[in-house]
């Protein structure tokens, strides 16, 4: 069963696609490469557990599933496509949230996925 611990604060936190498709963009704009579905799930999962250990707080409300090869968001599964991310209308994100992605994508974006 999947339910969400986190229901209680959703209004402040970011949407998952957002911080999907933020993730996307700046690993490209890092590494110069596209990156792939794995990683991108795996590097929401660590900016997920950073935030929870930095801020005390989840950067966002939607739940991963445990699958054979990592921790999967189904709604990032849904919408991600290789070459073009997330297309969504990419809402801002929080420069505390900018500052935690940007050091997982630097800390484990060239680790393989």
């Amino acid at each position: 069963m999947i339910y969400n611990i986190f229901k209680r604060s959703v209004k402040n936190m970011e949407k998952i696609l957002n911080v999907a498709e933020y993730i996307f963009k700046e690993y490209y704009r890092i590494s110069g490469e596209y990156i792939d579905e794995m990683k991108l799930q795996k590097l929401l999962y660590f900016s997920q557990r950073e935030s929870l250990a930095i801020l005390n707080k989840p950067m966002f409300s939607e739940n991963f599933e445990g699958w054979k090869y990592g921790p999967v968001s189904r709604e990032v599964r849904t919408y991600f496509t290789p070459k073009d991310g997330i297309t969504t209308n990419t809402e801002d994100i929080k420069s505390e949230n900018k500052y935690i992605i940007n050091n997982i994508i630097l800390e484990y974006g060239s680790l393989a996925s």
